[in-house]
């Protein structure tokens, strides 16, 4: 009996959770428990005639009850923000500024995540760098992704608004970017990155330059970022598509 009573009391937490009553059972199992009316009223939710045979006090059953409730907090908190944060979901520009080396313009990216400014091997021989290339400095890069580390260039001159700073420069073979400002570079020239006023400042304000408009980004960055939002967006509908499969062999309807 003991047992029954705890049941009882689980019972009577879910309805409380999908916004039922206490009154109202069918052979035990609360009504609102058949038809999930509390719950994800929008998406037509209801329970599989599989679930509805099964003991709702079995774990295979609390664990699909439990996912059920998940879900609708899932939605509901992505309700919530669209209706009163619709600005979470808007385009975000990354960080570009213009600069140059030995008279060729770059567009560079500025990273504080990433430990070392970062060359591709394409733009350091356009900027005539290669002969300055020490190959005893080759390696792996890693981070999102891995990519082979040509060399090292030690020190080169790069004009950023009128002013030139000397910064060194991992060549990587990969040539997905041209060039990426990083963290080591951004203390060196004690830099700050300044979104209020959407510019780069260097030697503690002496020189700022503005970050680049979304269309004043090259192209090729442009479509570089799109390719690894698709890419995004795939592994997360794999993922929802692995959930349904998950939830159709716990008993729930694809309609659901």
């Amino acid at each position: 009996m003991g047992g029954q009573r705890t049941g009882d009391d689980f019972l009577s937490q879910l309805m409380n959770s999908f916004g039922g009553g206490g009154r109202g059972q069918t052979d035990g199992i609360p009504q609102s428990l058949h038809n999930f009316s509390g719950m994800g009223a929008s998406h037509g939710a209801g329970l599989h005639p599989t679930l509805l045979n099964m003991d709702p006090l079995s774990e295979e059953y609390q664990k699909a009850l439990e996912e059920r409730i998940r879900m609708n907090n899932i939605n509901e908190n992505a309700e919530y923000a669209q209706e009163y944060n619709p600005e979470l979901y808007s385009h975000i520009t990354m960080l570009y500024i213009e600069c140059s080396i030995n008279g060729n313009e770059i567009q560079a990216f500025v990273d504080s995540g990433a430990q070392s400014t970062i060359m591709s091997s394409r733009c350091a021989e356009k900027c005539g760098l290669m002969r300055l290339l020490d190959t005893r400095f080759q390696g792996i890069a890693q981070g999102v992704g891995t990519s082979k580390i040509l060399g090292r260039i030690h020190a080169a001159q790069i004009q950023i608004g009128h002013v030139f700073f000397t910064t060194s420069i991992t060549v990587l073979e990969d040539n997905k970017i041209d060039m990426l400002f990083g963290l080591d570079n951004l203390k060196r020239h004690r830099c700050c990155i300044d979104l209020a006023n959407n510019q780069l400042t260097l030697n503690n304000g002496e020189v700022a330059v503005p970050f680049l408009a979304d269309h004043q980004i090259e192209r090729d960055f442009v479509e570089e970022a799109k390719e690894a939002m698709m890419n995004v967006d795939k592994n997360n509908n794999k993922s929802e598509n692995e959930k349904l499969e998950e939830l159709m062999l716990m008993g729930y309807d694809e309609r659901d």
